[in-house]
């Protein structure tokens, strides 16, 4: 009974600004199209820049660490997945040769051929 009341009033009120109501109906369709523009946008504006850096940088690529062998594979299985390569951390070695004298190690690692 009370939502018969409610919604007498507000169309009463509506009948009676009929400017008011038009205006407000309006802003709504300008909100929903102004949302709309705003979120296409976002998505067109970050598929442009992904072809961009893929153009600029290569393909995008994600780095797994510490995985074992049937991990690596699973990963291969993906059907997202194009190509994967492997690299290996054999660790830190004395550099006698460099510039910083706080720090005379080397970083040596070991990369498959497709990493490059």
């Amino acid at each position: 009974m009370r939502k018969n009341i409610v919604y007498y009033v507000t169309r009463q009120y509506m009948k009676m600004n009929k400017k008011r109501t038009f205006t407000t109906f309006l802003g709504i369709v300008f909100m929903v199209l102004l949302m709309t523009c705003v979120f296409v946008g976002k998505d067109t504006a970050i598929e442009y820049m992904e072809q961009v850096a893929t153009q600029k940088d290569g393909k995008w690529h994600i780095g797994l660490y510490d995985i074992t062998k049937k991990e690596q594979e699973e990963v291969e299985k993906l059907t997202e997945v194009e190509q994967t390569a492997v690299s290996v951390n054999y660790g830190f070695t004395q550099f006698a040769q460099s510039a910083n004298k706080s720090r005379p190690y080397l970083n040596v690692k070991g990369y498959q051929e497709e990493m490059f």
